[in-house]
């Protein structure tokens, strides 16, 4: 089962948030980049806009046999790849 969300706009770029989830119950987590956020119109006009975001993703599991744990990830990329 894949699930998609509605694109949002953030670190000025546009995403959605993918879930695989496999048969064997595996999940994983994806954060695809759509391009440019929609709402943007200045963006053609500045210049100074870099080529790349860095996001800090936030995780938390609640698990009934061990809690609640959480963690972060701080991630650079360059834009339109993959």
């Amino acid at each position: 089962m894949t699930y998609f969300s509605e694109a949002f706009d953030v670190a000025r770029r546009s995403w959605h948030f993918k879930i695989d989830v496999e048969a064997n119950e595996n999940v994983s987590l994806w954060l695809v980049e759509r391009d440019a956020p929609v709402g943007d119109n200045d963006l053609q006009e500045n210049l100074m806009v870099p080529s790349f975001s860095s996001v800090i993703i936030e995780f938390e599991m609640q698990q009934k046999t061990i809690g609640e744990r959480s963690s972060s990830i701080f991630f650079s990329f360059a834009h339109n790849s993959n």
